[in-house]
């Protein structure tokens, strides 16, 4: 039997105006121990109050062989059966990608782009791949004009769509059973019928109305005979994407890049005013780099994961600088120790996100930074632990900065937003993080009618000139719209490597927006750096700091003397629902430990 269970979906919260000001405030270490020794210890993990956050209620699984953590059902088990068949590693995440583009379909898709990060077991290498989306060859720096609706709804919105290119590459080099075999169970969901899952019917609840406006979705979404969404436990089918996952599963992604499915795709594009064009698809590449890695000296561990324009970096950089610190309590897990110690180690941890975010404004296509001497150095340094040392010189114990300007930042890049995970182990200790994304719910709220294909909103996730945010912060001109560059993003999938075996020890990646890149992190710290179970680092409530707006953002049961010690400090600390879902795998002695996010719905499975 593998479990799944339904939760709430991933929200945003709204930001409120923040005034840039240059100040810092502190307060005495002393004040913090006197608030640890007198405070009762009440951290305990996100859900002991909260059913919908209890992970702890289901089974630990463990598994000799091979495992398939998903973010949705059934594609774990889709996933498994393709390893039950000797397939590989890299098949069995296409295989569950595929499904999880319909279970959230309002998440990602074959109309999006993914990032995925492979370990192979055999080789003892690791790859990179990067098939997310990019601007179409008539795209420039103003094609908004300003007007940002523009950019998230409709025609214009969309970038040339990755996925199935990616899913070709990755085949091409690391799969071993039949291409078409990879489709099969998709392409039954999609004629028989998917049923409505959590998170896909709270989605289509939030966007009704852009749902029964829109005939594309309304086709699929609509429930004619409640005049409503279709709700949770009802069944969708999807019987022209069926068609469209068919061909391509016959004739291979050339198909959806050279074909006349391709070209119907452009077609529909171009109805809902796009300016994307068939030579858009036809130039259209998915690209292996080698991966961005970091030594974790403390853990004997390598770090792999996706290189710029993705997170990867700056997600290896949190823990860097965080490792240069040291661990208090070796033994022991976070949640037994001392109240003065987490308090310490969750202000280094908050300051760490804060000079990340600050280096985030500096992020883009390396594609097309080649020549930006700031890009190049930022890269040099995020790698460097002399410079994890210099950080770690600029964080205080007992003081924090109001100033975007100490961490680096006087830009800015957008937010992105909603994703998909995937993780996988198999039998010859091979390992795949992949993480894939359509952006908004629904991407631009549009669905090619001849291809059953959501398109994406991939636009948005690049800065445009002369438009500052909320924060009153200009933007980044490295994220700026450029034909064929890829927008930045936070997905940051990762695959940690022991350096004396060459055995994975944890694979990891999560959606969720703006906040996978410290979810990512924070979960991995509690892991590997802090000895928790990876069930209860997974269920263990989070914090989140991205320096605009200057305040955490904490889930409503993080334990309230670290908060309070936050505050003391001088942080704003503000509440939130809407946090990433890690999905992860977790070697152990008793096997492969694969677990999924309570803040979503999910599948393990395994052999």
């Amino acid at each position: 039997m593998f479990s799944s269970v339904e939760y709430a979906p991933l929200g945003y919260q709204e930001r409120g105006n923040y005034k840039k000001h240059k100040k810092w405030v502190w307060y005495t270490g002393a004040g913090i121990l006197v608030v640890g020794s007198f405070i009762a210890v009440v951290y305990h993990f996100a859900g002991e109050d909260d059913t919908s956050l209890n992970l702890r209620r289901f089974r630990q699984q463990f598994f000799p062989n091979a495992a398939v953590s998903a973010d949705a059902a059934p594609c774990a088990r889709h996933g498994k059966e393709v390893l039950d068949e000797g397939g590989s590693a890299v098949d069995a995440v296409i295989t569950a990608l595929l499904c999880n583009g319909l279970s959230n379909a309002h998440s990602m898709g074959i109309g999006g782009g993914f990032v995925m990060t492979i370990w192979d077991g055999v080789t003892k290498t690791a790859h990179a791949l990067i098939a997310r989306e990019w601007a179409p060859l008539a795209a420039t720096e103003d094609m908004f004009g300003g007007n940002g609706t523009l950019s998230v709804t409709g025609g214009l919105a969309v970038a040339v769509p990755g996925e199935i290119m990616g899913y070709w590459e990755a085949h091409q080099k690391f799969g071993k059973l039949n291409w078409t075999r990879l489709f099969q169970p998709a392409i039954q969901m999609c004629e028989e019928g998917m049923v409505v899952q959590k998170p896909l019917a709270d989605a289509m609840k939030s966007k009704r109305r852009e749902i029964r406006d829109e005939p594309t979705l309304r086709e699929i979404f609509w429930n004619e005979e409640t005049n409503n969404v279709y709700e949770l436990g009802d069944t969708i089918k999807r019987p022209v994407l069926a068609v469209t996952l068919k061909k391509i599963a016959q004739h291979g992604a050339d198909e959806l890049y050279q074909g006349i499915t391709g070209a119907k795709l452009v077609e529909d594009i171009q109805k809902f005013g796009g300016i994307i064009s068939m030579a858009d698809l036809k130039a259209y590449k998915a690209k292996w780099y080698t991966p961005f890695s970091v030594r974790i000296n403390s853990l004997n561990l390598d770090l792999h994961t996706t290189p710029a324009p993705s997170s990867g970096p700056l997600m290896g950089f949190i823990l860097n600088v965080v490792e240069s610190f040291g661990t208090p309590n070796d033994s022991k897990p976070f949640s037994e120790w001392n109240a003065s110690d987490r308090i310490t180690t969750a202000q280094r941890i908050i300051e760490a996100f804060k000079h990340t975010y600050g280096k985030r404004t500096l992020m883009g296509d390396p594609e097309f930074l080649q020549d930006n001497a700031l890009f190049q150095e930022m890269l040099r340094n995020i790698t460097s632990e002399g410079f994890a040392d210099y950080v770690k010189g600029l964080i205080r114990d007992n003081m924090t900065f109001s100033d975007p300007d100490y961490y680096g930042a006087d830009l800015y890049s957008p937010d992105d937003h909603g994703t998909a995970h995937v993780s996988v182990t198999s039998a010859d200790g091979s390992a795949v993080a992949a993480t894939s994304t359509i952006n908004l719910y629904f991407g631009a709220k549009i669905r090619s009618p001849l291809t059953g294909i959501i398109l994406n909103d991939e636009m948005d996730d690049f800065s445009a000139p002369n438009i500052t945010n909320a924060f009153g912060i200009p933007p980044s001109p490295n994220n700026f719209i450029k034909p064929q560059k890829r927008p930045l993003s936070s997905m940051c999938p990762a695959v940690f490597v022991d350096r004396t075996t060459q055995e994975v020890r944890l694979v990891t990646g999560a959606a969720g927006g703006t906040k996978i890149t410290t979810a990512v992190a924070w979960v991995s710290m509690l892991n590997l750096m802090f000895s928790e179970t990876l069930m209860d680092s997974t269920a263990a409530a989070r914090f989140h700091h991205q320096l605009f707006p200057m305040e955490i953002t904490a889930e409503k049961n993080f334990p309230e003397d670290i908060l309070l010690g936050m505050r003391m400090i001088g942080h704003k600390v503000n509440g939130s629902e809407g946090f990433a879902s890690v999905v992860s795998i977790a070697k152990t002695p008793q096997g492969w430990n694969p677990v999924f996010d309570p803040r979503k719905i999910g599948e393990v499975a395994g052999n």
